[in-house]
């Protein structure tokens, strides 16, 4: 869908050495964030796409809540949390979205969110056909 029809979008990229486990905990917090802040009766949906580069593009999409734009900016920031009662009622620390976008910037790819309030979210994730290795901080 659009951006126009889903709402506000925010897209960070950045350039660690590669670690076989990091796409299964990229796509296990991804996930879990939509099962968490999706009612039931909702849709989640997992989505990927190999560019002809040999990288790929994972998406997971709900029919949620949805998140204002002005949250956007802030969204991948540690400990930050749209609605700290909602999510402390649903189990979030703020740790999962800083944590996944960590991830991504070590290792050469990115992340985007589109959302719109009442409408879902849908994440990103970007993987670089080839991972860059770059020193984690310190």
């Amino acid at each position: 869908m659009p951006a126009s029809r889903r709402g506000s979008c925010a897209t960070t990229c950045g350039p660690c050495s590669s670690s076989p486990k990091w796409p299964i905990a990229l796509r296990r917090d991804t996930w879990t964030n939509a099962l968490r802040y999706t009612p039931t009766g909702g849709t989640i949906t997992l989505a990927a796409e190999t560019g002809a580069s040999g990288a790929c593009a994972l998406r997971v999409s709900d029919t949620g809540f949805g998140i204002a734009p002005e949250h956007l900016p802030k969204l991948f920031d540690r400990f930050y949390q749209v609605e700290p009662d909602r999510s402390r009622s649903l189990a979030g620390m703020g740790l999962g979205l800083a944590l996944v976008k960590s991830i991504m910037d070590l290792h050469g790819g990115g992340v985007e969110v589109c959302s719109a309030p009442s409408r879902g979210s849908t994440f990103t994730l970007y993987f670089p056909a080839q991972p860059t290795v770059k020193q984690a901080p310190t």
